[in-house]
């Protein structure tokens, strides 16, 4: 049965291949052969072939093993946007030469260029050229997969069990999108601000079982920041199998936390509770009347004590930090965009739109994306999705204090 499978896969892929090779170029180290320059692009290393065809859309994401097809095509997934003023538009038009993906935004006037190349075990992109960088910003390596068994929002990473995706971006200029459903979709985000030109992404397909040994290649091959005993590396590294303690940590107790944990035998003090909000994460003065110096001086003395000090950093943002309010700050992640089906005013709580929201949290929870939109300045949290009438219900107005309602 094994080796009838493997010849069916094996047929699958030769069908593929023949197919796509009239309007695709091939580039992979495992693939000798190019063919159909200028006509669109497929990629291929030794877990996955990934393509993109000449208007520009995602079009297959194939695990070699078995010839099947993740990646989702109705509706069409367009492998890139461009925002500009507040609208977005799709690439129409996609070439390849050189390794180079040439991407063009007719209705925006704007193209730009991503550096592609197959590794071994993973792709990766690497934003070249814009040519307007007065953009707001560029989405990119942007795929919609048919795997929702695992999604784990913190690690950007998807899977069926069997075959994973994982889209994992090189430093802090980009963002990623990771939107759940039945259909996970998945993006790169980069900004002028933070410099356009360099911003590099990995993009990860391969064997589920395999997925942490090639992310541990990912974060060392391409320079991206990491911690060995972190990420990929946690569950090997035998500083992760001590004991810890959560701890409200301040200038004014460090010693009594030090004695404390010395006696008990407790290697690590995990500091909590130590920021005034999520998102600018300055000291609380309550705890640190020195600030940033008395932090400093705190996690001084733990090593000094021969203890290990932590600090919880999360990725979300506090509903009273300066990035929501008074106004919510124009670089405000955004995991979708609807159109609104007719006006509102400030004591609307359902909030109609042209096409129904789907796979979107409707709690505010930790480590959950959150259930708030965003319409001009103001802020609005929903309790529930509708499909029919098609829109966000249950809404409270100007939740974190940003009253300013757009017409």
């Amino acid at each position: 049965m094994e080796e009838k499978g493997q010849r069916q896969g094996a047929f699958s892929r030769r069908v593929f291949l023949k197919k796509m090779a009239a309007s695709l170029t091939v580039v992979s180290s495992f693939v000798s052969k190019v063919e159909g320059s200028g006509q669109g692009m497929m990629i291929e290393n030794e877990f996955a072939i990934f393509a993109v065809d000449s208007n520009g859309r995602s079009i297959r994401l194939i695990d070699k093993r078995t010839g099947r097809n993740y990646c989702v095509t109705e509706p069409p997934n367009p492998f890139a946007i461009i925002r500009k003023q507040g609208k977005a538009y799709e690439v129409t038009r996609c070439s390849f030469d050189r390794n180079r993906l040439l991407l063009e935004f007719p209705q925006a006037s704007i193209t730009a260029t991503v550096r592609v190349t197959a590794k071994n075990r993973y792709f990766v992109f690497e934003v070249e050229s814009v040519s307007d960088e007065q953009i707001d910003e560029l989405e990119f390596c942007a795929l919609k997969v048919n795997m929702a068994k695992h999604i784990n929002w913190t690690s950007g990473v998807v899977s069926d069990g069997e075959f994973a995706c994982c889209l994992r971006v090189q430093d802090f200029r980009i963002g990623f999108n990771l939107v759940g459903g039945t259909s996970p979709f998945l993006s790169a985000v980069c900004f002028p601000k933070y410099q356009l030109l360099g911003a590099k992404v990995a993009l990860v397909c391969c064997p589920f079982d395999q997925l942490r040994s090639v992310l541990k290649e990912v974060v060392v091959n391409e320079g991206m920041l990491y911690s060995p005993v972190g990420g990929p590396f946690a569950l090997d590294a035998e500083e992760t199998r001590g004991s810890y303690v959560f701890a409200v940590v301040s200038e004014a107790n460090v010693d009594e936390w030090i004695k404390l944990c010395k006696k008990a035998g407790i290697a690590l003090i995990h500091m909590i509770g130590w920021d005034s909000s999520y998102g600018h994460y300055q000291p609380r003065k309550d705890l640190f009347p020195s600030g940033l110096e008395g932090l400093r001086e705190v996690v001084e003395r733990i090593h000094a004590a021969g203890l290990k000090a932590g600090l919880h950093v999360h990725f979300g943002i506090s509903p009273h930090d300066p990035y929501v309010t008074p106004a919510p700050h124009k670089h405000l992640k955004k995991d979708a965009v609807f159109v609104l089906a007719e006006p509102v005013d400030e004591k609307t709580t359902f909030i109609p739109t042209t096409k129904p929201p789907k796979g979107l949290d409707v709690v505010w929870a930790y480590i959950s994306r959150g259930n708030v939109i965003q319409i001009g300045e103001e802020l609005i949290q929903y309790t529930a999705l509708s499909e029919n009438p098609s829109g966000f219900a249950g809404c409270r107005r100007g939740v974190f204090g940003d009253e300013t309602v757009s017409p």
